[in-house]
């Protein structure tokens, strides 16, 4: 299958990233469901719903957090803009190895704050310092693994519409994402 490249001009991270954004503001409170469809929009997870954003500008994503952690530039924590993609364990994964203690997705907004979707809130904004886990009180803070940015040249391979995204994210599950997470830890992109 062919991927069809876009020959327009190419979005800078902050445009990008601000077009995410203000489109994941029209999904606040859509409902949380594990392992929600993806490509829908009656109720997502933390992942179909960065992947859902994600397609709407034509930039093909994997549907699990553990693959999308694997895409574009890790950042530092003092060097987050928008738009950045947030990873997270949880107390299940925490002592886990590698990208299998990423457990949760978010994009950066600025100000410590960050959208997603979450289990008992749907699609909001919480804090960093929004206590998760009243019986530890554990923070978002607590639980922070690393940060990603999407580059520019991943936005050039845009596809035609949110159907050829659908089919490109097929072939992409069984490709790219089919490399071993160790081999990918190994080349240092994790």
């Amino acid at each position: 299958m062919n991927l069809q490249v876009k020959q327009k001009p190419q979005l800078t991270i902050k445009a990008s990233g601000e077009k995410i954004i203000k489109e994941g503001y029209k999904y606040l409170s859509t409902p949380y469901r594990w392992g929600a469809k993806p490509f829908q929009t009656d109720e997502f997870d933390c992942s179909s719903f960065v992947q859902f954003l994600h397609g709407r500008f034509r930039i093909v994503f994997p549907r699990t957090s553990r693959e999308q952690c694997l895409l574009g530039e890790k950042v530092e924590k003092d060097q987050l803009k928008r738009g950045d993609l947030l990873f997270f364990t949880n107390r299940m994964r925490c002592k886990k190895k590698g990208i299998e203690r990423v457990a949760h997705i978010a994009i950066f907004l600025g100000d410590n704050k960050m959208l997603h979707s979450c289990r008992h809130k749907g699609v909001t904004v919480s804090k960093f310092s929004e206590i998760i886990n009243e019986a530890k009180q554990k923070r978002w803070s607590d639980y922070y693994l690393f940060a990603r940015r999407i580059p520019y040249y991943m936005e050039s391979l845009m596809v035609d519409n949110i159907s050829s995204a659908k089919k490109e994210y097929q072939v992409l599950v069984s490709t790219s994402a089919r490399v071993s997470a160790e081999k990918r830890q190994k080349s240092g992109l994790i």
